[in-house]
């Protein structure tokens, strides 16, 4: 693990989900958009995270129309290469598929969805998907 990577649960691998990440990139066809949301609703993310315990704050991204994304990581590899090079730790936890819906979908979070990996497959669920 990288030494500005903390987190605080085992390793998150999700082999099915990354293969599916690649695949979309490629060819972002129906089937494999209804694919990569089986897999990613049975997955556990990475989501990194600022502040202590009971008083985080996510992570997130706008596009070119101000939308706000939420920040998260397909598996462990994924979120300590996107923070090696960081001159701080970064800190993440672990949140299955059913949390980021519910983080999303608090109206007081000003979110329009969350993206997996952005900067590299940078696949964005919006809140009419979930």
């Amino acid at each position: 693990m990288s030494d500005n990577v903390s987190h605080e649960f085992e390793r998150i691998e999700n082999t099915e989900l990354v293969e599916l990440l690649g695949k979309i990139r490629e060819n972002n066809s129906e089937d494999n958009m209804i694919a990569l949301l089986k897999a990613s609703a049975a997955a556990r993310f990475i989501v990194p995270v600022d502040g202590d315990e009971g008083s985080y704050s996510f992570h997130a991204v706008s596009d070119k129309n101000g939308l706000k994304y939420m920040v998260v990581y397909s598996d462990s590899d994924s979120f300590e290469v996107a923070f090696q090079d960081k001159y701080k730790k970064q800190k993440g936890v672990a949140a299955g598929f059913g949390d980021l819906i519910e983080v999303v979908m608090t109206e007081k979070m000003g979110l329009s969805g969350f993206v997996i990996n952005p900067g590299v497959e940078e696949v964005l669920f919006g809140k009419d998907m979930v």
